[in-house]
């Protein structure tokens, strides 16, 4: 309470504070008791009593419960979802906030964490979900912003992230160390596709963006090319020759476009804007493909044809189980190898072996996968889970 007492008084005549921030995702891992909530009534007294004329807001995991207590503390919400990326598919963001309007529609909230992981070396012509391809998060953030242009009752929106940012813990993408959901490289030196995204949505000023520019070697004698730009009518041209206007808004794509294996350039014309790129053809598939795509995929196609299911959770003697604690699974090369790859299958992502072994130790892995990270990943799915991955691990002896 004396800290946000003193951010308020600190910051009270600051200009571009709309609103107090109370937490943030503080029921992440089932952290739900009696105290938590006395501590944000607390705090939001503490700040109505300095301020009363800003609201105060709280901002939610995907998870958590709509009708938990906590909502009717502050006077607003957010929440953090990664349809598309961490769960589901992205055209669920759309569902997701029409369904909670429709059973709150007095609560106001915002959606304060959205986004993707993209490393701008990874391309494809078909982007899917966990690829890290610029291309993939493109999509995303065109889906976006696509969904909040046509409901106005979501009161504020925050891309996650600005930039690419240091964070010790993640290995994703082939990347240790850093969060690469930015639309800016963490050197601020270069703006990825998804960048322009937003220019084409919210800025004035006249541009426009052929996206793929680092994408400049590709598999066939034809591309797709998508352009980006706040202009109404984009004109595409390859080594000089025109293949046609489009008109519009925000997002322009030509499909079939010509590329020659010594290279063709690209031209997009938008009323006296320019942009230009040189792509090559005949290159080899997958070559600008995350290495570890494929791991991810065989992950999930490993978890999904374990057919075997135990009846009931009982050990095989000499074999490891979902009873062994954390220390004895994580000891062992191969068990650890077969939890990984079952949570990386129904997480569907990456994940970081830390937030898996990092716990207590003493807890069995059947404990722990009911808390932190883990809890909230496998959520509902958690039964089969352990169901299947005791049957795998059945399969590894001591």
């Amino acid at each position: 309470v004396n800290e946000i007492r003193e951010l308020v008084a600190q910051n009270y005549n600051h200009p571009s504070i709309c609103f107090w921030g109370l937490s943030n995702e503080v029921l992440l891992g089932g952290n739900d008791n009696p105290k938590l909530l006395q501590c944000h009534r607390d705090l939001n007294e503490a700040v109505k009593a300095l301020d009363a004329k800003r609201p105060t807001v709280v901002a939610h995991e995907g998870p958590t419960s709509w009708d938990h207590p906590l909502h009717e503390i502050p006077d607003a919400g957010g929440w953090n979802h990664y349809f598309g990326w961490y769960r589901g598919q992205m055209d669920d963001l759309a569902k997701w906030c029409d369904d909670y309007h429709a059973a709150h529609p007095d609560r106001p909230f915002a959606i304060t964490e959205y986004g993707c992981d993209s490393v701008i070396s990874y391309h494809s012509d078909n982007p899917v979900k966990m690829d890290y391809t610029e291309e993939y998060q493109v999509l995303i953030h065109e889906n976006a912003c696509e969904t909040w242009a046509s409901r106005p009752f979501v009161w504020g929106t925050y891309v996650w992230n600005m930039f690419d940012f240091g964070s010790s813990f993640r290995h994703e993408g082939g990347t240790a160390g850093r969060n690469n959901k930015g639309l800016v490289t963490m050197d601020r030196k270069i703006r990825k596709d998804s960048y322009y995204v937003y220019k084409a949505w919210y800025s004035r000023d006249p541009f426009v963006h052929i996206d793929g520019r680092r994408y400049f070697e590709r598999p066939g004698e034809t591309t797709t090319v998508r352009i980006h730009s706040n202009q109404p009518v984009v004109e595409l041209f390859a080594d000089g020759k025109s293949l046609g206007k489009q008109a519009g808004a925000h997002t322009f794509i030509f499909e079939n476009v010509p590329i020659s294996s010594e290279g063709t350039v690209l031209v997009a014309r938008a009323d006296g804007c320019t942009d230009s790129i040189t792509v090559k053809g005949g290159g080899k598939e997958g070559l600008f493909m995350f290495p570890g795509f494929k791991e991810t995929m065989d992950a999930v196609n490993w978890f999904e044809s374990v057919e075997e299911t135990a009846a009931s959770l009982e050990r095989v003697p000499g074999c490891f189980s979902v009873h062994d604690s954390l220390e004895e699974i994580g000891g062992n090369a191969e068990a650890r190898k077969v939890v990984m790859s079952a949570i990386t299958a129904i997480a569907e992502r990456a994940f970081p072996e830390a937030a898996v072994f990092g716990g207590d130790k003493t807890k069995s892995f059947a404990d722990a996968s009911g808390e932190g990270y883990m809890g909230i990943m496998l959520k509902d799915k958690r039964e089969q889970f352990l169901r299947r991955l005791h049957a795998a691990l059945s399969k590894v002896k001591k």
